[in-house]
């Protein structure tokens, strides 16, 4: 009777008490699912059932595919942090100052002086690899480094999966930026191989970023060595330049061969998986990383 008793005036903590973090991980994985489930019904549509559509609405749902990623991420990131005991701040102006570093110099830098797109798809596979990272993918990585660490460390990250947050958001920024680049420089674009660009940019630079955000949450809570920061901005940089070339070179194959729809698939599936593996190894890295201070915690409390 004591016992329940005890219950009633004690009642059992939810979820919400228990942990008052949002869940960024599910967040992330249901958002790039609703991305990639709308990309895929696009290109089904057109190149698949050969769903004729006009020029002018053409326009309009690359401009819808664009800025999807963006809503899904105020739908299912922003808004939940409302509701939990304690938000995250700080979010969306790490998205704005992303966006505005991206458009302001990291791109301009690339196209207008690297231009790597101009000379790498005519050298070898291991060229094209290597060029990527020392170029888009460093540019690339380190631009959304530095904003995270001006604008977010150190008294934002208070767990490991803060640094997943503010990574999400800055590699969504960027990703959305380069969307709104490429669909101004090709408007009459297919609106199939459109909608397949557009997943790729946002699954690279989620995929890259995740790898940047393990060392901004190890650098906070586990101080490794110093160059473990640049070890994972390079991880970064590397998925950019081994992703970057595979999958606009499948993607891209629909522009000489549109009787063959099977290489523009591979590369939708090559981003797609990309993405998995990063958010797979990521996040055993962090499980890990958990484990092992915990295991500390508990040998230090049993002194």
């Amino acid at each position: 009777m004591a016992g329940y008793r005890g219950r009633l005036l004690n009642p059992i903590k939810t979820e919400q008490e228990v942990y008052p973090y949002r869940r960024v991980w599910r967040s992330l994985i249901v958002e790039m699912i609703f991305l990639g489930v709308a990309v895929a019904s696009v290109f089904v549509a057109v190149a698949f059932l050969g769903l004729r559509i006009p020029a002018a609405l053409s326009i309009v749902i690359s401009g819808i595919l664009v800025v999807l990623p963006v809503g899904l991420w105020l739908l299912l990131s922003v808004l939940p942090e409302r509701r939990v005991a304690q938000p995250r701040q700080r979010l969306f102006f790490v998205l704005i100052l992303t966006a505005l570093v991206a458009n302001g110099i990291a791109l301009p830098f690339l196209n207008d002086f690297l231009n790597p797109h101009g000379w790498l798809p005519h050298e070898s596979a291991i060229n094209r690899i290597l060029g990527y990272t020392f170029s888009l993918g460093i540019v690339q990585e380190v631009a959304k480094y530095l904003v995270l660490r001006y604008s977010i460390w150190r008294e934002h990250l208070r767990i490991r999966a803060d640094a997943v947050a503010y990574a999400v958001a800055a590699a969504i920024a960027f990703g959305t930026m380069q969307n709104i680049a490429f669909i101004l420089d090709n408007p009459a674009l297919n609106l199939d191989i459109a909608a397949l660009r557009i997943f790729e940019n946002i699954a690279i630079n989620v995929a890259a970023s995740l790898f940047v955000s393990l060392g901004l949450a190890e650098t906070r809570f586990n101080h490794p060595t110093p160059f473990f920061m640049t070890v994972t901005v390079a991880l970064g940089a590397l998925v950019t330049g081994f992703a970057q070339p595979l999958t606009s070179g499948l993607v891209n194959a629909a522009f000489s061969v549109r009787g063959s729809l099977a290489r523009p698939i591979f590369g939708l599936g090559f981003s797609a998986a990309v993405l998995l593996v990063s958010v797979l190894v990521t996040l055993f890295l962090y499980g890990a990383a958990e484990r092992r201070e915990q295991d500390r915690q508990r040998a230090e409390d049993a002194r």
